[in-house]
């Protein structure tokens, strides 16, 4: 009993741990995800997409910004989708699976007729938002648009919004650098892998000697027997009421094999 005792403590600290990996946390079968919180596999990369939207106005000097977010603990990593709206589509899906229709030909990685612009696109973003939970990129329009997309943006901010409004979307990745416990404290997983280790051995040194103790008690036991210290009521359990109360038996031996 003491050694299960001790063992469960043990294994409190590393069941804290586990609950705070947040691989899990973006799963969306409620099963999977209360399963998984409780096992080493929470501890692994976890992964978050926010998405984002803002209008691109005909301004002086043809330019907006956008903003991302990414929830507590982590951090943005990398530009997924950036493309001018499509209709009346916005984003849609859930955690990793966030995603959106943007026009194809003014989207992140379909310009081919020039890839200066993407380059632009990915340099802003990561100059303005990588390694940062909050964050703005800065769009500027004759920069990271090609000459057609300049065109479609000012139809559509002049009214022919018949492929969509003057706007853009983007989804951006979010990953957990560390592992935060509280407030204060949060370890990388390096730092965490450490932490389960040592307390592994930890509960095996405490078996291992619990074991070795065990041995000592039997050749104890071994011994009493051979003195004649051990009854058989050592090894008994006094139990009055089973299975004929003393009053209901009234010396009727019918009771005995009923």
């Amino acid at each position: 009993m003491v050694l299960f005792f001790f063992c469960a403590v043990f294994s409190y600290p590393m069941l804290v741990l586990f609950l705070n990996g947040g691989h899990f946390d973006n799963i969306g079968n409620a099963l999977k995800q209360y399963m998984g919180i409780y096992s080493l596999g929470n501890l692994g990369m976890s992964m978050d997409m926010t998405c984002a939207s803002s209008s691109l106005p005909d301004t002086f000097n043809q330019a907006a910004y956008i903003s991302f977010r990414c929830p507590q603990g982590m951090k943005v990593s990398n530009l997924q989708q950036f493309g001018l709206a499509y209709h009346n589509e916005t984003c849609t899906g859930f955690g990793v699976n966030k995603e959106v229709q943007t026009i194809h030909k003014c989207s992140l990685g379909s310009m081919d007729q020039d890839l200066q612009m993407e380059f632009n696109i990915e340099k802003a973003f990561a100059d303005s938002c990588v390694d940062k939970r909050v964050c703005s990129m800065y769009i500027n329009y004759a920069e990271q648009f090609t000459k057609e997309c300049l065109d479609e943006l000012w139809n559509r901010q002049h009214g022919e919004t018949m492929f969509g409004p003057a706007k853009v979307y983007a989804i951006a990745l979010c990953e957990a650098t560390g592992i935060a416990i509280n407030e204060n404290i949060t370890l990388t997983r390096d730092q965490v892998s450490y932490v389960i280790i040592a307390f592994d051995c930890l509960i095996l040194f405490v078996v291992t000697v619990s074991i070795i103790r065990l041995r000592w008690y039997e050749k104890v036991s071994v011994l009493d027997m051979k003195n004649g210290k051990l009854r058989l009521e050592d090894f008994s359990v006094y139990m009055p009421e089973v299975a004929i109360n003393k009053k209901d038996y009234n010396n009727n031996p019918d009771l005995l094999t009923a």
